[in-house]
């Protein structure tokens, strides 16, 4: 029991701590490098994406924890495969959520050095969804071979006409 918590505790301290602050140091860097000024951005704008992109980290995370039964720790992995809650419509809603929150920051912020660094983590965390996915395989089988089918790695276009 004390390693499962220190895992999650290692886990919490990278992701949830000193990612966000990585990322927002290195766009804060690259605004101070280039001489970079924050741009005005309308609060509205800002918050209409960083509230849904948090909301949706959250969402997944309960998703993940109630159907799932498990936390977003790839070193003690769900024991069920969740495919309901934002899980019908992306099979990563996490970091998902996590990528528009970092937009929304670097909005708020008016940061063209966080939004550029926005722009080159997507790559990042679409690789390491997808390497995560070779274990989901492994776990889940046809179960998730089928999902995968159904689901995409991002939300289809028809979502987006709701």
């Amino acid at each position: 029991m004390v390693v499962k918590l220190l895992i999650v505790a290692a886990y919490f301290l990278v992701f949830c701590v000193l990612l966000p602050f990585a990322l927002w140091f290195a766009g804060a860097w690259i605004d101070g490098a280039t001489g970079w000024f924050p741009v005005r951005v309308p609060p509205g704008l800002a918050y209409g994406v960083l509230i849904p992109g948090l909301g949706l980290l959250g969402w997944g995370m309960a998703a993940l924890w109630f159907e799932g039964r498990g936390l977003p720790v790839s070193a003690l992995p769900p024991p069920r495969l969740a495919r309901r809650g934002p899980y019908r419509w992306v099979r990563h809603p996490i970091y998902l959520g996590f990528h528009v929150a970092l937009v929304g920051s670097a909005l708020l912020l008016g940061s063209k050095g966080l939004m550029l660094v926005s722009v080159a983590f997507a790559p990042v965390w679409v690789g390491y969804a997808l390497e995560e996915e070779g274990s989901l395989e492994r776990r889940f089988g046809l179960a998730w071979t089928r999902y995968r089918t159904r689901v995409g790695l991002l939300p289809k276009p028809s979502l987006y006409l709701l």
